[in-house]
């Protein structure tokens, strides 16, 4: 009671009436000294009095009360009592004295009142403008805006509070009758606005808009509602609070609201600008990626093609009789370079899927062991001299992953170790499946990978090791990682220590159900 006094001190009427209500209840005990004390001079009794009085009332009331107790002391304990006139002059001074002494002293207390008051005010400013910024920062827009208008309900005291930010989007906080209400535009355009701060309202003042006549009806349901502009740089927003009650006519509870919108509408355009520097981010992405993508397709193209063109015309050329062999040759290296462009094309749609979210998972339960060996046997016909070796211990147990998916990503590590290591190396496959997890590893017997290469190692279109006989456009780890990932797991490049290549696939895996689904294939 006490703070809410501090905070919200009474108007005039009510600080007349508790000045003189004071000085009356102060008047019976001066009496009561003075007939006790009879000698000394008491109107200094009166002191604390207004003292109190300038604490509780401010500098103006203290001042009345000063000019009370002056009179009072004249009329009730002055030679000659009861009348306003003084006979010993001694005691005009004394009086007088008084008189400056009491006013003196309540100016000082109001003074301090004031900015004890004012000091207050600004640390509930303050804190109410961390409780706004922190609100609009540290969560998502829309539970941004509902701790704003909760803060917002929880100091103006209004029983709803709706943002607006243009048709359809809106949050609101409060009792849903009111908040349907403050949802009706014509209850929005209708409210009574905040208007701009002058000379006479530093705050800013509650103008109506203007409009034609209105009913009886509809005029009290426009003074029950009030709103406050936001600032958006865009289509303007709008506070739109209520009912209306007597502390929004309070130029502190104004400038809270101002304060709010303008945090509000700054919130909201940063959030704008960081989406556009997002998208503009994310498209200056696309043109590097569609750059780089030209470059490599281009690259990676004109070599087949340039084998294939040449093989078809050699086969073209009437003037040279070739041999059968030759010509099995030629028809073979047409139909391994097709083989190949047919790979790259199948490399860019799978990254334009993994890219762009729309790669679909099949999870079944499958042998690790079936898995792997078969896209070993898928990819013999295409590695030439490298011998790939499966370590799969029958013990292993049956995996839940989508077979197609995770198969391409382990034949584009196995296409990858071929590409860059010699021909005539081997290649190693490992499975494992420790604590609950798929573990798949790719060795090769190659140069291994250079140390300023492995935090891109996975960045699409990169040619680590400048292989001429990459197969996948530098395309292969990007989808591997992008499939594991779908899959909810990791890959990892090193090193070994004796040399060569090192990839890694961990799997978080499910307990093996018992007994085992019929998809599962057998070894």
């Amino acid at each position: 009671m006490i703070e809410r006094f501090w905070a919200r001190p009474p108007r005039r009427i009510a600080r007349a009436a508790t000045a003189i209500g004071l000085v009356a209840l102060t008047t019976p005990f001066v009496a009561l000294l003075h007939r006790l004390l009879p000698e000394p001079d008491l109107a200094v009794a009166y002191l604390p009095t207004v003292m109190l009085i300038a604490v509780l009332a401010g500098g103006a009331a203290a001042f009345g009360a000063s000019i009370i107790a002056f009179v009072a002391y004249d009329f009730l304990f002055v030679l000659p009592y009861f009348t306003l006139t003084v006979s010993d002059p001694e005691e005009w001074a004394n009086l007088l004295v008084f008189l400056a002494v009491a006013i003196a002293t309540g100016q000082l207390a109001g003074i301090a009142r004031a900015r004890a008051l004012q000091a207050t005010r600004n640390e509930r400013e303050a804190g109410t403008q961390f409780r706004l910024v922190r609100a609009l920062t540290e969560s998502d827009a829309a539970s941004g805006l509902r701790a704003a208008a909760q803060i917002i309900v929880d100091e103006t005291e209004t029983p709803a509070v709706v943002i607006r930010l243009g048709r359809g989007n809106e949050v609101g906080v409060g009792a849903p009758d009111l908040l349907s209400r403050l949802s009706n535009p014509e209850v929005v355009r209708d409210a009574a606005i905040l208007g701009r701060a002058d000379a006479d309202s530093p705050s800013g003042r509650w103008v109506r808009p203007r409009r034609q006549r209105l009913g009886r009806q509809q005029e009290a349901a426009v003074e029950r509602f009030a709103r406050v502009r936001i600032p958006t740089g865009e289509e303007d927003g709008w506070i739109v609070l209520g009912p209306v009650h007597p502390g929004l006519g309070d130029p502190n509870t104004q400038r809270l609201l101002v304060t709010a919108a303008a945090l509000i509408g700054t919130a909201l355009r940063r959030d704008r600008l960081v989406r556009e520097a997002n998208e503009a981010a994310v498209l200056r992405e696309g043109d590097r990626l569609r750059g780089s993508m030209l470059n490599a397709v281009s690259h990676d193209l004109r070599t087949p093609l340039a084998s294939i063109i040449a093989s078809a015309e050699s086969l073209l050329q009437t003037d040279v009789d070739w041999s059968t062999q030759d010509q099995e040759e030629f028809l073979r290296g047409i139909a391994t370079e097709g083989r190949r462009l047919a790979r790259m094309v199948d490399h860019l749609l799978d990254y334009s899927r993994v890219e762009s979210g729309a790669l679909r998972l099949a999870p079944a339960w499958i042998g690790p062991d079936d898995l792997v060996l078969d896209v070993i046997q898928r990819l013999k016909p295409i590695l030439g001299g490298h011998p790939i070796v499966a370590d799969i211990p029958p013990e292993v147990d049956a995996a839940f992953v989508d077979e197609i998916a995770l198969g391409e990503a382990i034949a584009n590590l196995i296409e990858n170790a071929a590409s860059h290591t010699p021909a005539g190396t081997n290649i190693l496959v490992r499975v494992r499946r420790p604590d609950a997890a798929l573990e798949i590893v790719v060795e090769d017997d190659g140069p291994g990978i250079p140390l300023t290469a492995l935090p891109t190692i996975f960045e699409p279109f990169n040619r680590t090791g400048g292989s001429p006989r990459a197969r996948t456009g530098g395309l292969g780890l990007a989808i591997a990682r992008g499939i594991v990932e779908a899959h909810g797991g990791s890959i990892h490049a090193g090193n070994r220590r004796g040399g060569g290549a090192q990839f890694t696939i961990t799997l978080v895996q499910r307990p093996v159900p018992s007994p085992l689904p019929d998809q599962v294939h057998a070894r």
